[in-house]
Parts: C-alpha cells; structure tokens; sequence
C-alpha cells in the first residue's frame, strides 16, 4: 500500500515478497510492462494503435488514411 500503491493503481493482489530489492523490480517490471503497452496503443503511425486507426480510417474511406494497403 501507501505511496507506491497510488502509482500503480490496479488490483494486482501480488503476495507479500521479500526483499525490498526484489518487491521495487517486480513492481518496476509491471509498470513499465503495463504502460508500455498502453503508450503502444497510441494512434501514432508504426505503433500498433496507429495500425489501427490505419484501419479504422480506411473502413470509413478517409482519404487521410495511409494508403499502403494490407501487408
């Protein structure tokens, strides 16, 4: 709990580890694994979220969509 349970907010009920060496990088290693995740969800082109508003934006015909078709 306390500080480091505002950071992370999520449910992750991870049992108690010892040391505190080893509980920092279980926890570092789910933030960085969860948020990087969602910073590839952005809609910015060779992202994955950028693949697809990519797709989005040519099922609605958009002519500002990258026209590279389907690889």
């Amino acid at each position: 709990g306390g500080f480091v349970a505002h950071l992370l907010p999520l449910p992750l009920g991870l049992p108690a580890i010892e040391p505190l060496s080893l509980r920092l990088f279980v926890f570092f290693f789910l933030f960085v694994s969860i948020y990087w995740a969602l910073l590839n969800l952005l809609p910015v082109y060779p992202l994955d979220g950028g693949q697809i508003a990519r797709e989005i934006f040519l099922i609605f015909d958009r002519g500002d969509a990258i026209k590279h078709g389907h690889p």
